[in-house]
């Protein structure tokens, strides 16, 4: 009885022991995840605040821009003429594109979004809005200098490749035909649609 009584006190200090165990490591957890707790922080906001700027994608889009030269039809047909294209930055790299025209006096504007190719990033992807949204173009700068920039287009459903070129507002100068023309010149696809361009007669348009 005496052996008995002994072991069920030893086994009940056995027990208390390990709960005093349990609960000291229980203790220790919390105390280690608390001294590392600023630690933690002050890593993520050092992630936070070394996170890479936007990517520069070597071009300037940002205003709004005059076609004076195109081989797109729609502005060769007589009807529709004017035709201008503002793009307002979004975010970098996102563009909000709005090309307005004018017919019978009266503006019209197509409406749409450029997303610059963050591997190639003198090519764009534009998608029409509103009942325009399911219609895509992939088009690019083919070159840009201060006030001017040949661009070129692919296809839609509706519409057929071409290029145009566009100002600033900025008068053109012969030099600056003449550097416009080697850039066509110099790319086999632009060379292709040299014949079908056209400048656009812009006395009647408004600044």
């Amino acid at each position: 009885m005496k052996v008995h009584l002994n072991q069920q006190v030893i086994y009940v200090c056995y027990g208390a022991f390990l709960c005093l165990l349990a609960l000291s490591l229980i203790g220790c957890g919390v105390s280690h995840a608390d001294n590392h707790a600023p630690a933690l922080l002050e890593t993520h906001v050092t992630s936070k605040l070394s996170e890479p700027e936007a990517p520069s994608y070597g071009h300037n889009l940002q205003g709004r821009w005059f076609i004076v030269a195109t081989t797109f039809p729609l502005w060769l047909e007589g009807d529709k003429i004017c035709p201008t294209i503002q793009y307002d930055q979004i975010k970098p790299g996102v563009y909000r594109d709005t090309v307005a025209y004018q017919k019978k006096k009266v503006r019209h504007t197509i409406l749409g979004k450029d997303t610059v190719n963050a591997h190639h990033p003198n090519q764009l992807k534009w998608r029409g809005s509103g009942w325009l949204l399911p219609f895509t173009s992939h088009w690019q700068i083919n070159e840009q200098e201060a006030h001017w920039m040949v661009i070129s287009f692919s296809s839609t459903w509706l519409t057929p490749s071409g290029m145009d070129i566009l100002t600033d507002g900025s008068t053109l100068t012969d030099q600056d035909w003449q550097k416009i023309y080697q850039v066509i010149q110099q790319d086999i696809n632009l060379r292709s649609m040299l014949p079908a361009l056209q400048q656009l007669d812009r006395s009647p348009c408004s600044r």
